[in-house]
């Protein structure tokens, strides 16, 4: 991939609107991903699924799409390093990816059981990370070497945007469904000015990679998991999402890991993390801490209160 991203990027600097506008989809993904993840499928199960077993329902439906998020955006990834169109590489698919994940939306906001809910679910998860994955290749296909830590922290900013705006329009709206017509508005509109900003991604065609055997091409694809400095990136990454995964969970009160896992996680998130990333990174990883962890402490003290209204009472007495 270096040897594309190095043959096209843009010869010029790019200016602070275009930098805006190519993480302009960032916004947009973590305004609809947050919310949906942490809040809307739970309350949505919790609906429709009797009371002792909305927790094992829950931990599948979040399982499904688990699986669908590690799965889909290496294939897909890969798929568009080696794809030629007129549009490009990396636009087709984000385009295609963002418009087939509102089916997905539609469903979730008409679903009235649970079938509905993961299949609609498992649709968002399939074609939105699809879209994401060809999305990550966009930034170093078109900026310039020397400001790839600048187009880094316009990212980290849109991250925490995305995060607070999607979770606050939820908060306001509340149980309301229309919150997925607004999902669906923020992530069409935001895809647009990253489409304009990235016009000159994937113009020049590729010549086809050399054919590999089965097992080689296998051994390719996961060679970056475990040998130089992308295996440092992965493995901190993972850490990063199992914290906030196990804080979650242990919030929403679905299993009993989340205290095991919570002090194990954030201590080898906090040491291995600035070692392997850039200072947006950081910066980026200990403000998304701080929205997580206050969030889910708010979930544990709301679901405690809604379970236990007489001990909340009388915590509450003077």
């Amino acid at each position: 991939m270096a040897t594309i991203a190095t043959a096209e990027r843009a010869p010029a600097n790019y200016g602070n609107l275009q930098h805006t506008a190519l993480s302009a989809f960032w916004f947009g993904s973590n305004f609809l991903w947050i919310p949906l993840t942490t809040v809307l499928i739970q309350a949505q199960v919790d609906e429709v699924v009797p009371k002792g077993s909305q927790n094992t329902a829950i931990g599948v439906a979040l399982g499904i799409g688990g699986l669908l998020a590690m799965t889909v955006p290496p294939i897909v990834g890969a798929w568009s390093d080696r794809l030629n169109t007129r549009y490009g590489r990396r636009r087709p698919i984000m385009v295609a990816g963002t418009l087939l994940t509102i089916p997905g939306l539609l469903i979730l906001m008409a679903a009235n059981n649970y079938p509905e809910i993961v299949i609609g679910y498992a649709i968002i998860q399939f074609f939105f990370n699809a879209a994401g994955a060809a999305y990550a290749g966009i930034i170093p296909d078109v900026v310039p070497a020397q400001q790839v830590g600048k187009a880094s922290g316009f990212l980290a900013t849109m991250t925490q945007l995305g995060i607070g705006g999607g979770l606050g329009v939820t908060s306001v709206l509340g149980s309301n469904r229309a919150i997925y017509l607004i999902f669906m508005a923020v992530i069409l509109l935001t895809l647009i000015p990253t489409i304009w900003a990235a016009r000159n991604e994937g113009l020049a065609p590729l010549a086809p990679p050399p054919k590999r055997s089965m097992g080689e091409a296998i051994r390719e694809f996961l060679r970056p998991l475990h040998e130089g400095d992308f295996a440092w990136v992965v493995f901190t990454r993972l850490m990063i999402s199992a914290g906030i995964t196990a804080v979650h969970l242990h919030g929403a009160g679905v299993g009993a890991a989340g205290p095991v896992l919570v002090p194990i996680v954030t201590t080898g998130t906090i040491t291995l993390a600035p070692s392997s990333s850039t200072a947006a990174d950081a910066v980026h990883f200990l403000s998304s801490s701080a929205i997580w962890i206050s969030f889910n402490v708010g979930t544990v003290v709301r679901r405690g209160t809604r379970e236990n209204p007489r001990r909340a009472r009388r915590t509450a007495r003077p």
